[in-house]
Formats: C-alpha cells, structure tokens, sequence
C-alpha cells in the first residue's frame, strides 16, 4: 500500500519536469512506474539471492533499487532541452 502513495508521489513530481522539458507526460509517467517495478523485482531477486530472506531482501535491496531507477529517469528528463518557444517569437520585433 505504501509503495503506491510512493509511486503517486514520483508521478506528480515528474509532471512538472514533464511539462517544462515540452515532453508528453503520460510517457514519463509510465517510465516511473515501469523502471520502478522493473528495478525493484530485480533488486529484490538480487538480494534474494545474497540474503535467502524474501522480506529482508525486498526493503533492503528492492526498494532502494526502485528509488534508484526513478533517480535515472529523473536525470533523462532532465537532460533533455527546455521547451524553447523561440518559434514564435521570431519577428515580434518587426510588428512594433
């Protein structure tokens, strides 16, 4: 239950970015939600595999993991170029 407010939350906050990058933010939400769930069912087997204990290798591998790939999609979103509208502001001088 606590791991869907966590993903909400994600998912609001990579609106924004969204939004200022000029991206579709739907696409950006679903990569949060896929990395997340990808990267935690791999941390989680990864920390199976060390520990043998399925409850402890879930929150100490599976959720850091998951925090971890929003973090990467987070620093895509914002590597991509600002939303420029210098499209439209091309010869608004001349009308004046």
């Amino acid at each position: 239950m606590l791991e869907i407010f966590i993903i909400i939350t994600l998912c609001r906050k990579i609106e924004p970015l969204a939004i200022l990058k000029g991206q579709r933010v739907n696409r950006w939400k679903l990569w949060v939600v896929l990395a997340w769930f990808f990267a935690e069912f791999l941390g989680a087997f990864i920390g199976y595999m060390i520990t043998n204990d399925t409850i402890l290798s879930v929150i100490l591998f599976g959720y850091p993991a998951a925090y971890v790939s929003y973090m990467l999609v987070k620093k895509r979103l914002s590597a991509m170029p600002d939303k420029d509208d210098w499209a439209e502001t091309i010869g608004s001088e001349l009308n004046n």
